[in-house]
């Protein structure tokens, strides 16, 4: 039976690391991994882990905690960031991206060495490599909500106009299959297939395009830097567990320099 709110003693503080949600660039049928360390703060309780990409998200992995160096793969670098290697073995696998496990854990971050509370995510994107990944199409793109074509993702031709753009469109298949197009049925064959159909794969808000997401859940030691520190004022320093009014306690209305600032997840 769940308790009241006036028994709750730690409030639950929801993982949503997304500093790299748009990450991906993948060619078509071509695939790439990448990953990132993320460090939670002194005094973390953590219960679960879990995911979030799109349908194109192939493989999802989380290692930790006890990873020693921290790293970010990038756009143009997957490779700066790589998989922890055997005989580390992950405590997260998924690869459903509609359905993604989700692991129970029973984490104590107290340690102050950054070490100890690193976590590392990985996620492997198939853009039309295997028959489970059709690649993207141009063809298939909706449009993101709002933004019009100034949003992430979406179609990656458009006819020339104002909005024109051309992030990569290629040849879905025959001799040329995989080579730049520019929007050109003819090159890649027979105008009537309309073979100039397919995509890099992105990050958008549809779909169709990718995200890149670890999810999960914490609490918060009492008195510890997950539950946060005053910064500025004359309690500076000091644990304040989330009370904004012990540390502005004497501090003037109109001075927003003084705080309780806790400690959640940083990457590093």
């Amino acid at each position: 039976m769940c308790g009241h709110a006036a028994e709750r003693q730690y409030p639950l503080r929801p993982i949503f690391e997304s500093a790299d949600i748009f990450v991906q660039n993948v060619p078509a049928f071509q695939e790439r991994e990448y990953c990132r360390t993320v460090v939670f703060g002194k005094g973390t309780r953590m219960s679960d882990l879990s995911s979030h990409t799109h349908k194109r998200g192939r493989l999802f992995r989380v290692w930790g905690p006890g990873i020693g160096q921290a790293c970010r793969s990038t756009s143009d670098d997957p490779g700066a960031c790589t998989p922890e290697p055997p005989p580390a073995q992950p405590i997260l696998v998924t690869t459903q991206y509609n359905d993604p496990a989700v692991v129970k854990v029973d984490f104590t971050f107290d340690d102050p060495n950054p070490t100890t509370r690193r976590l590392k995510f990985c996620s492997i994107y198939s853009n039309g490599l295997d028959p489970e990944h059709p690649v993207k199409r141009n063809s298939e793109s909706p449009t993101p909500p709002s933004f019009g074509t100034l949003a992430p993702g979406g179609p990656c031709w458009t006819p020339p106009g104002p909005f024109h753009r051309d992030l990569g469109i290629a040849c879905l298949a025959g001799d040329k299959k995989g080579q730049a197009c520019a929007g050109d049925h003819a090159f890649c064959g027979d105008p009537a297939e309309q073979l100039c159909d397919a995509c890099p794969l992105a990050g958008g808000v549809t779909t169709e395009d990718e995200m890149y997401i670890l999810l999960g859940s914490f609490y918060c030691a009492a008195d510890s830097d997950c539950s946060g520190r005053c910064v500025g004022g004359p309690k500076a320093g000091q644990f304040c567990n989330y009370d904004q009014a012990f540390c502005r306690e004497g501090v003037p209305d109109d001075d927003d320099s003084v705080y309780c600032q806790p400690a959640g997840y940083t990457n590093g």
